[in-house]
Formats: C-alpha cells, sequence, structure tokens
C-alpha cells in the first residue's frame, strides 16, 4: 500500500511539472530600451552641469574625467586637490567608459570606441569611431541586472542604448526570470 502511495505521488510531482511554456502576455508593464536621441558622432561641449548617475573615472594630468552613465563626461580641473572644479560637461550619449593616451580620450559607447581630441576642453571633437569593436554584452543590450520580467529586445539600427525606462509593452519577446 505504501509503495503505491509512493508511486501516485511521484506520478503527479511529474505531471504537475509538465506544464506549457507560458505565452508572452498581449500587454504587460515591463522596460523599454532608451536609445541616444543624438546623431551618432555628436560631442557637445557644455557648461558644468551637477551630478547624477556617476561611471567610471579616468585622471589626465591635473583633470579628472566622469563619466555621467550613458549620457556624457563631467571634466574637473583638479591642479588644487583641495579645491576642484567641474570646468565642463561633454555631451556624448551611450558614453560608459574611458582611457586616455596623451591628447586623445576613448570612449565606449555602446558597441563602438569613440577616440575624442581633448585639446582643448571647450572644443572636445571627435577624431574618428571604430565601430562594432565592443562585445555587444558589454554594452547595455539587457535591463539592469537586477530586473526581472519582460523588457523589449534590442533593436541596433535604432542606435545605442543609454537606458531603460518602464511602460507598457505590447507582445514582448525578451524576459528575464
Amino acid at each position: 500500500m505504501m509503495k503505491h502511495l509512493f508511486v501516485l505521488l511521484l506520478l503527479s510531482l511529474v505531471v504537475s511539472a509538465c506544464e506549457e511554456p507560458l505565452a508572452p502576455p498581449e500587454t504587460i508593464q515591463g522596460l523599454k530600451p532608451i536609445y541616444a536621441s543624438q546623431q551618432v558622432g555628436d560631442v557637445i561641449s557644455m557648461p558644468a552641469r551637477p551630478f547624477d548617475e556617476l561611471g567610471s573615472i579616468l585622471a589626465i594630468g591635473s583633470y579628472v574625467l566622469l563619466v555621467e552613465q550613458d549620457k556624457g563626461i563631467h571634466v574637473i580641473d583638479n591642479s588644487d586637490p583641495n579645491s576642484p572644479v567641474t570646468i565642463a560637461y561633454l555631451q556624448l550619449a551611450g558614453a560608459r567608459q574611458l582611457t586616455s593616451d596623451g591628447d586623445f580620450v576613448y570612449a565606449s559607447l555602446g558597441t563602438d570606441l569613440y577616440v575624442l581630441d581633448i585639446a582643448d576642453w571647450q572644443t572636445v571633437t571627435i577624431v574618428s569611431i571604430l565601430e562594432d569593436v565592443i562585445d555587444a554584452d558589454v554594452g547595455t543590450l539587457s535591463p539592469p541586472l537586477d530586473y526581472s520580467g519582460y523588457f523589449e529586445c534590442v533593436d541596433l539600427s535604432m542606435g545605442n542604448v543609454v537606458g531603460w525606462r518602464s511602460d507598457v509593452l505590447n507582445s514582448p519577446e525578451c524576459r528575464r526570470f
């Protein structure tokens, strides 16, 4: 009798575990990618502005560069470490990581690497763009790691993803649980 009860219990567990995967709902709250509104290649030197969501930091001589995650770069004159002064903001949608070599800064934007001439902070220019040299997994091709739920799949033809926003999704195909 006990043996039959055990087999019956085991069989019911196996049957209950064989459910069909859920089809994505027609509409559901989730995350949508925010694509850079700037044209590719735009870098705009602007007056200093307050810090928001900071990312990587780079020291170049007496200057410190702070990445405003996915939006741009703060330029700080640190010639007097007791009294640093923010002197400029470089609007560069999608900026994530920085490194430098002399008068050039290399900035990662999605899967591209931008080479910036920083000889003059008020007129920073893009020297070149190396396209598709950064592994796509390094960029923002999926929502934040702590997110669980549906999201709109990234369409790289629409440009660099600079963030994510909550919105109602129609028949989403991507999810993380």
